[in-house]
């Protein structure tokens, strides 16, 4: 009798004790379909550590730890989990290569992707994306193996970045603007509140600030600034599920009082799309045809898939037809676009397979030939992500946005996140000359201060028709 109301007693004891693991692990799935990574991590954390064989919940937490780039976690993860159930979950080895991929270990990268194609399972698709991924660890060897020395790269420093992201560098003069997502919404009715990025900017090495309340976006992210004389391009970025975002491309003018205007105003039609994301402007001049263009990212329909790279020429005070740039495009994501005016160059990013891994930067010249992207190879490029190029006029000094390795985490345990600033400074060999622009001068001329009425431009700002109507303000 003993013995059975011990084992009844611990019975019950297990089944209190595997209540709250399934509680746990329902709570992670609801903030994974959210696509709140990083709750879901934690709540599958939770129940791992009730249940730590169990194999879904380690597929549940690997999945999440990937999305959420925390990757020397989630490479421990997939490796537990295969090891305990190599064959029930046939993608983990793929995603598990991905991870090795962006680690930048890819002769494991490839021993993975292999071996995802000789078991022959998880569909035909998923058989070709490993094959791609195979060679695209091949190619980025053959680069890595060749950088260019030419560049020499550092991280950005804390008196620019923090553990959250920081993005869409843009030098003016002596002064860097950027977008950080470091800001908490405190009128945020989810909880716990999320953050918004917001504009900053930092003069001569100075720590970062951030641009007066009165020129960003209330209750709404705003980020990818470019200044261009009166006029400031960004974008505005809303909430539309869980940690999921719309955004829009707007601009903001200042009058002949040096007074920025109290409210943005979203771009028409065909440049933000009811809908659709819309996001991440750049102003470019085509020296040859005289036109001059607004280049941008968005999911619209009519695009190669994914987010895609969009041009509208500018003509006087009317907007042109937005093209969809398929010499560009890819079925992957392309974003990020920045044009530098001295080399008539579109620079680029995008996640495609034919990438080092993550996010890389591209170029190509404009308007584009038959030759396709270029790969610049590291070290603007690593395994990680890499994005969000800017080069200055004389194509010596560069920033760009990475999360490689150096770069500052928002959680240090789980190794998350983040996107931080990086500059690169090239050093010309003898006899080499800087880059000269083309004539007329380049519609991003460098901008006045945001801050402050005082100008800091070296040459005339841009005026407000060469850029946008003015039936719009």
């Amino acid at each position: 009798m003993r013995l059975l109301i011990l084992s009844f007693l611990l019975s019950c004891a297990l089944a209190s004790m595997a209540q709250p693991a399934r509680a746990w692990e329902k709570a992670g799935d609801e903030a994974m379909r959210a696509a709140d990574w990083y709750a879901a991590q934690y709540y599958y954390e939770q129940a791992l550590l009730q249940k730590p064989d169990d194999p879904l919940l380690l597929w549940k937490q690997g999945e999440v730890l990937r999305q959420s780039q925390a990757w020397e976690p989630a490479a421990h993860t997939y490796e537990r989990l295969l090891r305990l159930a190599p064959d029930r979950f046939p993608l983990a080895r793929l995603h598990l290569g991905e991870v090795y991929r962006t680690l930048g270990r890819y002769e494991e990268a490839i021993h993975m992707f292999e071996a995802f194609i000789e078991a022959g399972q998880g569909g035909a698709r998923w058989r070709d994306q490993a094959r791609r991924l195979v060679e695209s660890c091949r190619q980025a060897q053959r680069l890595a193996a060749r950088p260019d020395t030419s560049w020499h790269i550092r991280h950005g420093g804390r008196a620019l970045n923090t553990g959250w992201n920081e993005f869409a560098p843009f030098l003016s003069g002596d002064t860097l603007f950027f977008s950080s997502n470091r800001y908490l919404w405190r009128n945020d009715t989810a909880r716990p509140p999320r953050h918004l990025s917001r504009l900053y900017l930092a003069t001569g090495g100075a720590r970062a600030r951030p641009l007066p309340s009165r020129l960003q976006e209330k209750d709404a992210h705003t980020a990818h600034l470019v200044p261009a004389g009166d006029t400031l391009f960004y974008t505005r970025c809303r909430f539309v599920q869980g940690e999921c975002i719309r955004c829009q491309i707007m601009v903001r003018t200042r009058d002949g009082r040096g007074q920025w205007a109290r409210q943005g105003q979203a771009l028409p039609p065909p440049v933000n799309l009811e809908g659709y994301t819309t996001t991440q402007p750049a102003l470019g001049y085509d020296s040859t045809t005289h036109t001059r263009w607004l280049f941008f990212a968005s999911d619209r329909p009519g695009g190669a898939g994914g987010l895609d790279l969009w041009a509208v020429p500018l003509f006087g005070d009317s907007l042109g037809e937005a093209r969809q740039l398929e010499a560009l495009n890819t079925p992957w994501d392309e974003g990020t676009p920045f044009f530098h005016q001295p080399t008539q160059t579109l620079w680029f990013a995008s996640n495609r397979p034919e990438a080092m891994g993550g996010w890389d930067v591209f170029y190509m010249p404009w308007p584009p030939d038959s030759l396709g992207p270029r790969h610049p190879g590291p070290p603007i490029n690593s395994s990680f992500d890499d994005l969000c190029f800017f080069l200055s006029e004389n194509g010596t000094r560069a920033w760009l946005a990475s999360n490689r390795s150096g770069s500052l985490y928002l959680d240090r345990e789980r190794k998350n996140c983040c996107n931080d600033l990086w500059e690169l400074r090239r050093h010309l060999p003898k006899g080499e000359k800087e880059a000269e622009a083309p004539a007329p001068p380049v519609t991003t001329a460098p901008a006045d201060s945001v801050a402050s009425p005082a100008p800091v431009a070296t040459s005339p700002p841009a005026a407000l028709p060469d850029f946008l109507p003015l039936a719009l303000y």
